[in-house]
């Protein structure tokens, strides 16, 4: 135990995991600050649904393809569709569509389905 801003603190060794390095000494407060933060984060990822789910940007220099793929699977089978920016008037307008056509596609096709485990 050592004395911090006149507390006393436990000092601990990281063997692994935590977001901190092995070998480095970390009192118990600043470990589960710093997991706090972690998982803080982890949840703000899982969170939030992307408005460009199975949506991908595509630049491809060497052969000249910009645009937005729409993937999407059910039942085994996957649908996609592409919008290329100078095709459909640049790359907020290709994305606009991509976004409907992803829309169109979850309505057309239903739900997703899992297989029980």
């Amino acid at each position: 135990m050592s004395k911090q801003n006149g507390r006393k603190v436990k000092s601990v060794v990281i063997k692994s995991g935590g977001g901190i390095p092995p070998g480095r000494y970390v009192d118990g407060f600043a470990l589960a600050q710093r997991k706090r933060e972690l998982r803080e984060k982890r949840e703000k990822r899982v969170r939030g649904a992307s408005p460009n789910k199975g949506i991908s940007r595509i630049d491809q220099e060497d052969k000249r393809t910009h645009g937005w793929f729409v993937r999407i699977m059910r039942k085994g089978q996957v649908h996609n569709a592409f919008f290329a920016d100078q095709t459909h008037g640049g790359k907020g307008k290709a994305l606009e569509l991509a976004r409907k056509e992803y829309k169109r596609m979850e309505r057309a096709l239903g739900p997703v389905t899992r297989k029980a485990a």
